[in-house]
């Protein structure tokens, strides 16, 4: 049975980015969505996206994996122009759990989205959010291969990088979040236990029951 490719991937945007008044590069001149924009390659699809998320840094100041999602996929938002439907609901806390994981990152831990290995990273991330996996030796794992990402990076970037800077630079970050967690982990294991006070039970219950020992005590004697 052939796949059908999800309507992000078909629009060749697949961020969903949503119709609005931004004169985006690379949109197609005839338009046949009523809600998301459709673009004439993946490359310009992928540098709105990018684009969008930089924006987010540089004018509102997020940084962090849950403010990316949580502007980007708002739990309710409302359908543009005359699209069908109006407003809808989507589970962002599903969304936000499955980036940061795959990420290996907390939700509220901060990044740089100029950083062009974690904007890649992040991307293809929620790119998978957005469409679901592609099916198995058809596509990339993330829809597109990594040339397609790096290209639209230094789009929306305005530079030049190379596939082995955005594998170096994702390893380096990798690894330093993994050495803050096992560091994390070791000071909380060497925390003392508290021990909890005894706390008596004053409920009636309780002092039917104490009374109850009371007189079991004095028979025993």
């Amino acid at each position: 049975m052939t796949q059908r490719l999800p309507r992000g991937i078909r629009n060749n945007n697949p961020g969903n980015v949503r119709i609005s008044g931004i004169k985006w590069q690379g949109k197609c001149d005839v338009q046949t969505d009523d809600e998301f924009i459709q673009f004439v390659t993946p490359i310009m699809g992928l540098r709105a996206m990018m684009k969008v998320i930089l924006t987010y840094q540089r004018k509102y100041g997020i940084r962090t994996i849950r403010g990316i999602v949580n502007r980007w996929a708002p739990p309710v938002g409302d359908r543009n122009g005359s699209a069908a439907g109006g407003e809808y609901r989507q589970d962002t806390r599903a969304y936000i759990d499955h980036v940061a994981r795959e990420l290996n990152a907390t939700p509220d831990e901060q990044f740089d989205v100029h950083d062009p290995s974690f904007l890649i990273e992040l991307t293809k991330h929620m790119v998978i959010h957005e469409n679901g996996y592609p099916a198995r030796n058809k596509y990339p794992k993330y829809w597109y291969r990594d040339i397609v990402y790096i290209k639209a990076a230094e789009l929306a970037l305005g530079i030049n990088i190379t596939s082995e800077d955005v594998s170096r630079m994702f390893e380096q970050q990798k690894a330093e979040r993994e050495k803050n967690a096992v560091v994390t982990h070791s000071v909380t294991q060497q925390l003392p236990t508290v021990q909890k006070p005894k706390v008596e039970n004053t409920s009636a219950v309780g002092k039917i029951w104490a009374f109850i020992k009371r007189l079991i005590n004095t028979e025993q004697e």
